[in-house]
């Protein structure tokens, strides 16, 4: 129920905002979200922490949405070495649905979200950067997250 979805984004929060068992990845996580945010006090949580490369591990996120959501956009961006590797952005009930077997509206309240992928056999070695941005019906903001990561 969480709006943070999309297997794409999720998978690579995940895998930035982690220890690896082969290099130690120093990772800090932020909001960007600004003033009036629609998800607030959003929390993360790992499992296995740290994480054991080339097997699952579940990221779970909790949350208080502020205010009905029937539609709305999920921006994806992620940087290595401050180069753009992928840019993209999902419909966010599309994803929700697709994803999450959650349907929109999503109603106001605590969220809460656990997703699990695999975390890969090798991870290239620099400086990543991930923004995780939602916006509902209305363009207006949901959330934010930023991850800087060096390994």
């Amino acid at each position: 129920r969480n709006m943070l979805s999309g297997e794409i984004a999720v998978s690579f929060f995940l895998i930035a905002s982690c220890s690896a068992v082969k290099h130690q990845w120093m990772c800090l996580t932020n909001s960007c979200t600004k003033t009036g945010g629609k998800v607030q006090d959003i929390k993360t949580y790992y499992s296995p922490n740290p994480p054991v490369v080339g097997k699952p591990i579940t990221l779970t996120m909790d949350g208080t949405l502020i205010e009905k959501v029937t539609d709305g956009k999920l921006y994806m961006e992620a940087y290595i070495n401050n180069l753009p590797p992928f840019k993209e952005n999902y419909g966010l009930c599309y994803i929700m649905a697709s994803k999450l077997q959650t349907e929109c509206p999503l109603q106001p309240g605590s969220v809460h979200y656990s997703y699990s992928t695999k975390i890969p056999s090798y991870i290239p070695m620099g400086n990543y950067s991930i923004i995780i941005h939602a916006t509902d019906q209305t363009s207006n903001e949901l959330f934010c997250l930023k991850v800087q990561c060096s390994i």
